[in-house]
């Protein structure tokens, strides 16, 4: 199997359009084991709701450390540090 995190960063976008309150700040809370597919994609997924001035904070859930912290650090609005 693979994680397609692109879709769901897609999906949650749609929801922030639908059903949102306007004078709220969206927020996107990821749960990962760190393993995603589709970097290219995702990027792009991500790059569209930090463009709309989403936030995005990422909880990788792994009892390994690897290169894919890289992605989630860069994938979690800014500073990553607060938010990874």
């Amino acid at each position: 199997g693979f994680t397609n995190m692109a879709q769901a960063f897609v999906l949650a976008d749609t929801m922030f359009q639908q059903g949102g309150r306007s004078d709220a700040q969206s927020a996107l809370l990821v749960l990962s084991d760190g393993k995603y597919s589709f970097a290219f994609e995702t990027q792009n997924a991500v790059n569209k709701l930090k463009d709309k001035a989403t936030m995005i904070y990422m909880a990788p859930i792994a009892d390994r450390a690897g290169d894919w912290q890289i992605k989630l650090k860069e994938w979690a609005s800014q500073p990553w540090e607060t938010n990874f």
